[in-house]
């Protein structure tokens, strides 16, 4: 809340601070460097005003870059019923049924997966979606960890190389980088929401960006945005409405 606040305050009352940054580091491109051995982040200066991005210690650096298949990017992985799933568990006797959660699949909405098309889920909405919930809500659940979402995806070491530039470091990397994402997961530690259904557990949660102690963040300390790019010829394409 205080976040949004201040950017409000300086890019629609126009009472930004001097120098103040009005955003943690935000993604503004990214491509290969040093022969393909690392990958190099650009951050906006205009949101950062005079200050700079830094790297702080951390656990874990939240950069994680995909070497493929392509099936493994995805906005929001989701369950639903099997097609050949017994329906005849009901919510309730005056709901419609569901499936129980042995009888559910992982699967990525069309749409939201590499090939990402907004226009084609505002055409079309999630048609291969089978409703789970009695008012046919579809429920994103967090993957366990051996999921294709989470899999294929390879933690990778940063560094600061300038005032507005961090650089990841592939020399682990093996194979064609196809994205990447930063502080970009399912619910993060701390995050999760346990809900029950005829008395079993559920893990649930949404893709959402991790708690504030990211290992990117301004000099002022705001965290840096969590971003999500697909690397075509050997640059970033961010997924709308980020741009990079």
């Amino acid at each position: 809340g205080e976040r949004l606040a201040m950017a409000a305050e300086a890019l629609v009352y126009g009472r930004r601070a001097e120098g103040a940054a009005v955003s943690g580091p935000t993604l503004a491109s990214c491509h290969r460097a040093d022969g393909g051995a690392s990958i190099r982040f650009d951050f906006d200066k205009e949101v950062l005003g005079s200050e700079h991005v830094v790297v702080r210690p951390t656990a874990t650096s939240l950069l994680e870059v995909l070497t493929g298949p392509r099936d493994a990017f995805c906005l929001q992985p989701m369950q639903r019923c099997k097609a050949d799933a017994n329906r005849s568990w009901a919510w309730s006797a005056k709901t419609a049924s569901l499936c129980q959660p042995g009888e559910r699949e992982w699967f990525c909405p069309a749409g939201l997966g590499f090939d990402h098309d907004p226009s084609a889920l505002r055409r079309t909405g999630l048609t291969d979606v089978v409703p789970l919930s009695p008012k046919n809500i579809l429920l994103a659940f967090s993957p366990p960890g051996d999921e294709l979402w989470r899999r294929y995806w390879s933690p990778v070491d940063i560094s600061q190389t300038g005032p507005l530039q961090v650089t990841a470091n592939l020399s682990q990397i093996h194979g064609p980088i196809l994205a990447v994402r930063f502080a970009w997961s399912s619910a993060g530690r701390g995050e999760e929401a346990w809900r029950r259904y005829d008395g079993a557990p559920l893990h649930i949660g949404v893709s959402v960006p991790w708690p504030l102690a990211t290992p990117i963040a301004a000099s002022g300390g705001l965290p840096a945005n969590p971003f999500l790019a697909r690397f075509i010829d050997g640059r970033c394409n961010c997924i709308p409405p980020q741009r990079c």
